[in-house]
C-alpha cells in the first residue's frame, strides 16, 4: 500500500479564504475529489495563571455561528500568522483581542483544525503567567 497524496489542485476561488478541489490518491488505489479551505497559517495562545489556575478565554462575532442562529463560542486568543513569526504576532493578538501583555510562553503543539478537508495549521502556546 501507498501513503495518500495529492494528483493535483485547482482553485475554485480566491477571496478572504482559498477554495480547492484536490484530486487524492488514495492507499487503496481509489481516486477522489475532495475541497480544501487554504486559510494559511495561524497562532493561539491559551493565557494560563498557575497560581489562580484560571485560562482566559474570549469572544468574537463569528458569522458562521451567527448563521447557524447561536451565539459566539468561547476560544482561546488566537490570530492569523500574515508573514509574522509565530511568537512575534501571538504576542499582537493577545493585546488587540485580550488586553494582555504575555509573559513567558511555552509552546506545546503544532495543531491542524479538525474542520473537514480544512487547511488550518496552527501553533499553539501556553502562556505561564500574564503580566
Amino acid at each position: 500500500m501507498s501513503e495518500t497524496h495529492i494528483l493535483r489542485t485547482e482553485i475554485v476561488y480566491e477571496g478572504f479564504f482559498r477554495f480547492l478541489k484536490a484530486t487524492v490518491a488514495l492507499p487503496d488505489g481509489a481516486v477522489v475529489e475532495r475541497e480544501v479551505l487554504e486559510s494559511g497559517g495561524a497562532v493561539a495562545v491559551l493565557p494560563y495563571d498557575p497560581e489562580r489556575r484560571v485560562a482566559m478565554l474570549i469572544t468574537q462575532p463569528r458569522p458562521g455561528a451567527f448563521y447557524r442562529g447561536e451565539q459566539s463560542p468561547l476560544e482561546a486568543i488566537a490570530g492569523a500568522l500574515d508573514g509574522i513569526e509565530p511568537h512575534r504576532r501571538i504576542v499582537e493578538e493577545a493585546m488587540e483581542e485580550g488586553g494582555l501583555r504575555l509573559g513567558t510562553l511555552e509552546p506545546v503543539a503544532n495543531i491542524w483544525s479538525p474542520v473537514k478537508n480544512a487547511e488550518a495549521r496552527r501553533k499553539a502556546w501556553v502562556l505561564s503567567k500574564s503580566k
